[in-house]
């Protein structure tokens, strides 16, 4: 696992690694693996895309390079456009889509706080990889690695309604 940070947060996870605090799982990583470019990559199998939504664009153009064939980026932000700014980037067979449900809030540089009772995530396709039975194995690997973690991730048979009832839910 691989961070890419900047600023006081990523200085704290170079310093003294990343801590979330959260009610149901706290963790603290430490060493943490984190830098400004996405490039120290090397053509990851999953990205867990999580920039806030004004900045989806610079940081896809940032990441592209460091993408393989088959890497899937999975985007988690607030919003129902960020896939589609994904594809025109980074082509639309890397793009899935995320759905995190959860309360959190960057309590220091290098901790993350969890303020809720729940922690979700949901992970689908999008419909033009539905039949790409590849995409569709990486995603499941993916979904089986975070349950086996203990993470509530299930993947979702329509990531797109899932996507807009969060979407719903926020409005």
């Amino acid at each position: 696992v691989f961070f890419v940070a900047r600023g006081a947060h990523l200085q704290a996870m170079q310093a003294q690694g990343l801590r979330v605090d959260s009610p149901l799982s706290p963790v603290h990583l430490q060493p943490t693996a984190c830098g400004t470019d996405p490039a120290a990559l090397q053509e990851p199998d999953i990205v867990l895309f999580c920039p806030k939504l004004w900045d989806v664009k610079a940081a896809a153009a940032q990441l592209a390079p460091s993408l393989g064939a088959k890497t899937l980026v999975i985007p988690f932000q607030n919003g129902v456009e960020s896939h589609r700014w994904l594809a025109d980037i980074l082509g639309p067979q890397r793009v899935a889509i995320g759905v995190a449900q959860i309360a959190s809030t960057i309590g220091a540089p290098g901790v993350i706080s969890h303020t809720g009772s729940f922690a979700r995530l949901r992970v689908g396709l999008l419909p033009t990889l539905a039949a790409d039975a590849d995409a569709s194995a990486r995603l499941d690997a993916f979904v089986a690695a975070g349950a086996a973690a203990g993470i509530d991730i299930v993947r979702a048979a329509d990531a797109l309604r899932t996507l807009w009832e969060k979407y719903v839910f926020l409005a």
